[in-house]
């Protein structure tokens, strides 16, 4: 399946939940037709807008000799270099400065694009120009994911939450010749291993967004089951739903799968994919059991549009159970306007 960069784009600020920078981004008039010119584009205009409010500072102690006192003095040091008896001493002092960890990393990031060959030259030049705003901040000689898990937002620097999180996910995906330094980008978003992870998390934060008067969650379920013993117990697997839409006459267990075909082939010609729909009814089934909601119980299984749209619909026992898809290569309204028709 092919999905639109701008799409991916979308998805990822859902699964991020932080869909209002993606908007004012406008990703949709974006031209580019890969995912590192359109993170090079929107993190170009990310930044943008952080340099005009200022990069944020902080205070960081150094040490430094100087004439007369300030700050906290060395006494240790200044004693051994006998300062004192040269008007001068050791001390402590503290300076606000740029030079944090969220700017390192923004400029060393904004520096790796720059390398990239495979960045439009506009952007590139943008991005050079940006980086010499970063003056009295120095650059990381390596973006490890390690790095981005000691940031620490609070209200003051949350404008850095969105742009380290595509920072995270370039450097992740940056890969850098040791012997020529030629630096290419490695488009593993769309990758199977990925995806179905983002295609749960975006389904999730967009409904939990889009129908506010609603509950919506992942739910775990117990088992309708009664163990032997407390070992036998304990190897349950858990069962947990992707997506419980909870409404005042209707509970929904959504599963979404993102593959690449959304229909199983047999002796007997194509069928829904057993695996899928039997771990489904064990969710209806289970949940059922909890008597925990009123109205209506019904499950979904939601798939990516590979070659064909679907709209299949069963009754099995007492609950309706559906199996959708969702063309993610549409344009972003009908996606949005797709997605919200399902449910």
């Amino acid at each position: 399946m092919s999905i639109p960069v701008q799409n991916i784009y979308y998805m990822l600020s859902y699964a991020w939940n932080e869909l209002e920078l993606a908007e004012r981004a406008d990703v949709e008039s974006l031209e580019s037709s890969d995912l590192a010119n359109l993170f090079a584009r929107v993190l170009i205009e990310g930044t943008s807008r952080l340099l005009r409010r200022g990069l944020d500072t902080a205070y960081q102690t150094y040490s430094q000799e100087i004439p007369g006192v300030r700050g906290q003095i060395d006494f240790n040091t200044s004693l051994r270099k006998m300062l004192f008896e040269q008007g001068r001493a050791q001390c402590r002092l503290d300076e606000r400065t740029p030079n944090v960890l969220h700017n390192q990393l923004l400029k060393s990031t904004l520096i790796q694009l720059g390398r990239l060959g495979s960045i439009d030259r506009n952007l590139r030049d943008r991005i050079r120009q940006q980086v010499r705003h970063f003056r009295g901040v120095g650059a990381l000689p390596h973006l490890s994911p390690g790095l981005f898990r000691r940031v620490q937002f609070h209200r003051n620097n949350r404008i850095y939450r969105h742009l380290l999180n595509i920072c995270e996910l370039i450097a992740r995906n940056l890969l850098v010749s040791e012997e020529s330094g030629e630096v290419w980008f490695r488009d593993v978003v769309r990758d199977d291993g990925k995806m179905p992870y983002l295609f749960e998390k975006f389904v999730r934060n967009f409904y939990t967004r889009e129908l506010s008067g609603f509950g919506v969650g992942a739910e775990k379920i117990n088992w309708n089951a009664t163990s032997a013993d407390e070992i036998a117990e304990r190897f349950l697997p858990e069962m947990r739903t992707d997506i419980t839409i909870r409404g005042n006459e209707r509970v929904t267990l959504i599963d979404t799968k993102f593959s690449k075909n959304t229909l199983q082939k047999g002796r007997f010609g194509e069928s829904v994919k057993s695996g899928d729909l039997y771990q489904l009814f064990a969710y209806l089934k289970n949940f059922e059991a909890t008597k925990s909601y009123e109205g209506e119980l019904e499950g979904i299984l939601l798939y990516p549009v590979v070659d064909q749209e679907y709209r299949l619909e069963y009754r099995m026992g007492d609950h309706r159970v559906r199996v959708c898809t969702v063309d993610l290569a549409r344009p972003w309204r009908e996606v949005h306007a797709e997605l919200l028709g399902i449910v």
